[in-house]
Formats: structure tokens, C-alpha cells, sequence
């Protein structure tokens, strides 16, 4: 056993090469990584979702305004001549 090895490895542990060839500092920023990908699709999904709903209910009012509009205007058309001709 080198003991001048292992007094280096215990005062500068970023020299000790980890089995990934990765520093600690870039091994817990791995680990941070991996978490992200588990956790962000989930919370993309959410949101996107949401969204889409949120998308849907507003298309589904305007198409409910514009066609109560335009019933409601033939509606006024049809009032409207019925008295001038009556």
C-alpha cells in the first residue's frame, strides 16, 4: 500500500478518479440530470395537457359565440323584415 497515494486521495479527492472517470462534483450533477429527466417529462405533460385544455374550453366558447351570433343575427334579419313588410 503507497501510503503518500493515499494521504494525496484523502487531501485532494477530486485527483481519485471514480469507476465513470467523473469527478464528485460531476458525478452529483449526473445524478441531478437523471432526476430531471424523470421528473420535467411529468411536469411538461402537465402543463401541456392543461394547456390543451385550456385551448379546448376557448375554442368551444368561440365557436359557441360565433354561432349564437350569427343565429341571433339571422334571427334580427328575420325580425327586422317581418316588420317592414308587416
Amino acid at each position: 500500500m503507497n501510503l503518500s497515494y493515499d494521504l494525496a486521495t484523502v487531501t485532494n479527492p477530486v485527483d481519485d478518479v471514480p469507476p465513470l472517470g467523473l469527478s464528485v462534483c460531476q458525478q452529483v450533477y449526473l445524478e441531478l440530470a437523471m432526476l430531471a429527466m424523470m421528473v420535467v417529462p411529468w411536469i411538461t405533460l402537465s402543463i401541456t395537457t392543461s394547456a390543451l385544455l385550456c385551448l379546448l374550453t376557448y375554442m368551444m366558447l368561440i365557436i359557441l359565440v360565433v354561432y349564437f351570433y350569427i343565429f341571433f343575427m339571422a334571427q334580427g334579419k328575420r325580425v327586422l323584415e317581418f316588420y317592414m313588410a308587416g
